[in-house]
Formats: structure tokens, C-alpha cells, sequence
């Protein structure tokens, strides 16, 4: 659904609008702490498991 065709009960308020775009820019802004290459995932499923015990 684009935001076109939103109802304005759905419509995201001025302030997310600015909160998402704020959050968006620091992303673009920010480096990568570390790539996410195959090892990357690897630990993040295996953190995963032992969460879940």
C-alpha cells in the first residue's frame, strides 16, 4: 500500500515522518561496524540458539 492511497487515520503523523528521516540520515551516515558476511550470520544463529537455550 503506498502512502498515496493511506486513509488519513493511517497516514504516518509529521513527527514520524521527521523521526524516520532523521533516523534514515544517520544511518546513511554512520560506518558499518562489521560486514555481514557469511560469518556474521553464522554468529548471529548461533547467539540465537544458545538464547534459546
Amino acid at each position: 500500500m503506498s502512502l498515496m492511497n493511506a486513509s488519513p487515520q493511517n497516514a504516518p503523523s509529521k513527527e514520524d515522518r521527521q523521526r524516520l528521516q532523521e533516523l534514515l540520515i544517520a544511518g546513511s551516515e554512520s560506518t558499518p561496524a562489521a560486514p555481514a558476511d557469511r560469518e556474521y550470520f553464522k554468529s548471529l544463529r548461533t547467539r540465537a540458539r544458545k538464547r534459546r537455550g
